[in-house]
């Protein structure tokens, strides 16, 4: 599908057009190929209890091609690495299969570069996207996003990994608005919505 062809989505009021685009942002990545090579799934932790705090999850290298399994707790986080050089765009595809999931990026520092929780509930695919800053080992963190939910699979695959190009840069920051008014949504901050509603629209129009 073009990007030309989203063109008349951007025309409509800022309150439709967010609906929209809020809950496009976890199809975009479909005119992307998914591989189905599989590998075991990640080691498991056991769930935490209310004293004792939960040992972080064994980590798992992403590598391009292979796509893992695995089912996660309320609450839970599974972490996994992938190597990556400077100036690397790089996605990361997350299929929800019974659980909301939030997927989030760490770069070699362990500083937090990137996360996407897209409104798609228990089900569908989370696309992180990131450009690179410098080289070395990124973490990937899966975790559970809703206390006290059922235990839900998920898979999760490098999907690419290259050189950035022109139009990278809208696209990473059409997610992060995308996921700043879920985030707002969810705490009823509702003022703050519309603002960043605006620059939404902006964002997809150059984006898609």
């Amino acid at each position: 599908m073009s990007r030309s062809s989203f063109a008349p989505l951007v025309r409509h009021s800022v309150v439709g057009s967010l609906l929209f685009l809020a809950g496009f942002v976890c199809v975009a990545g479909d005119r992307f190929p998914v591989t189905q090579a599989q590998q075991s799934p990640p080691a498991q932790t056991p769930p935490a209890s209310a004293e004792t705090p939960q040992p972080p999850s064994i980590q798992v290298g992403l590598v391009p091609g292979i796509q893992l399994e695995g089912e996660l707790q309320a609450e839970q986080k599974h972490s996994f690495t992938v190597q990556l050089e400077a100036n690397q765009y790089v996605r990361i595809e997350v299929e929800q299969q019974g659980i909301d999931v939030i997927v989030r990026l760490f770069d070699p520092a362990g500083k937090q570069v990137q996360e996407m929780d897209s409104p798609n509930g228990t089900k569908g695919p989370e696309y992180l996207r990131h450009v690179t800053v410098e080289a070395g080992t990124y973490r990937v963190e899966v975790a559970g996003l809703e206390k006290g939910a059922k235990p839900g699979k998920y898979t999760i695959r490098l999907g690419e990994v290259r050189p950035p190009q022109p139009d990278d840069a809208a696209v990473i920051h059409y997610d992060q608005l995308a996921n700043r008014v879920k985030i707002l949504l969810g705490v009823e901050r509702f003022q703050e919505v519309l603002p960043i509603a605006e620059q939404l629209v902006t964002a997809a129009a150059e984006a898609y």
